[in-house]
């Protein structure tokens, strides 16, 4: 439901969607996402290039 309201307010205001898990409680945390680029990212600022020039993808896991 949360990705759900993010993607829209993220259309509604012309903004780059990423994902990334915000994990507080470690080994249970079942679902997972984050970004992922077939090339090494290098640092933040190459992180921010590739995330602006659309060159990631957002994945998710759900883990057993």
């Amino acid at each position: 439901e949360e990705n759900k309201m993010g993607s829209i307010y993220a259309d509604h205001y012309g903004l780059i969607e990423f994902a990334g898990t915000d994990n507080h409680i470690g080994k249970q945390q079942k679902n997972l996402a984050g970004m992922c680029s077939e090339k090494d990212v290098l640092n933040e600022q190459d992180f921010i290039c590739k995330i602006k020039n659309k060159e990631m993808d957002i994945f998710t896991i759900q883990l057993p």
